[in-house]
């Protein structure tokens, strides 16, 4: 039997750059359109966005990414919003409920 072990590629970003990223990620939580998400007994980074599919440009689905305890992540959540037709922080609220699901249940 063959074994295949990981080998490093590349390196995507610096130390640095991905401080800088998660910082980035927390404004969202904290000032920006991801606000539903701060303010309960953990932390969340993400980033909202839509996701056009049409010609039709009004057409959008909404996403949202992120992971928790800032400090020591501890889970990704991804949440896309089909046909959403508006802003990112739509699939916030879901974001939200499956975070809570696993931080308060």
């Amino acid at each position: 039997m063959k074994k295949f072990m990981p080998e490093k590629y590349k390196t995507i970003m610096t130390s640095e750059e991905a401080a800088r990223l998660k910082e980035l990620m927390t404004d969202v939580v904290e000032y920006g359109t991801g606000t539903a998400l701060s303010g309960e007994s953990y932390t969340v980074a993400g980033k909202t966005g839509t996701a056009e599919y049409s010609s039709d440009k009004s057409r959008s689905h909404s996403w949202f990414v992120g992971f928790s305890n800032v400090e020591n992540p501890e889970l990704v959540v991804s949440v896309v919003v089909e046909g959403a037709d508006d802003s990112g922080a739509r699939a916030v609220p879901i974001a939200k409920q499956i975070l809570n699901t696993y931080y308060y249940q």
